[in-house]
């Protein structure tokens, strides 16, 4: 299984059917061609909106690699695992404390040198193992009864 999300260069922007086409075809389309070469169905999540609705978005996943979607309602429940890694981050955060010996919250930090450097601690820690990383892409299936 894999996961794949939007880059970092369109984060932000008001996605419409440009982005996310251009997206499919130029990053994750290709990716999974020379990732899954033995033919496997791969399964591609979307939460159901109409720029995933699209004419030349569904004709491309059509077109692509055997791409099953999986329909999700637009405001449905977020089962997506990049977001649950940002909770889990945040609930680390949460849980640390600053050099001053005190709990941590992200609205305190002095500056935003000084919370990059407490998120990027909490990020290596939970890299440190990669085993909530493995843990969360694991469960995957078991939540879409693959």
């Amino acid at each position: 299984m894999a996961w794949l999300r939007h880059s970092i260069k369109t984060s932000g922007l008001k996605f419409d059917c440009c982005p996310i086409y251009q997206h499919l075809r130029g990053n994750s389309i290709p990716y999974l061609t020379d990732y899954f070469t033995s033919g496997e169905v791969v399964t591609f999540f979307q939460e159901n909106s109409s720029i995933h609705r699209e004419n030349r978005t569904q004709r491309l996943n059509e077109q692509a690699i055997r791409l099953i979607a999986i329909d999700w309602p637009i405001k449905g429940t977020d089962l997506s695992p990049i977001e649950n890694l940002w909770g889990y981050l945040i609930f680390s955060l949460n849980e640390a404390h600053n050099s001053d010996g005190m709990q941590f919250h992200a609205k305190d930090a002095r500056n935003s040198d000084e919370l990059f450097l407490f998120v990027s601690e909490k990020w290596n820690d939970l890299n440190a193992t990669g085993e909530y990383l493995e843990k969360l892409v694991d469960s995957m299936p078991v939540v879409f009864k693959l």
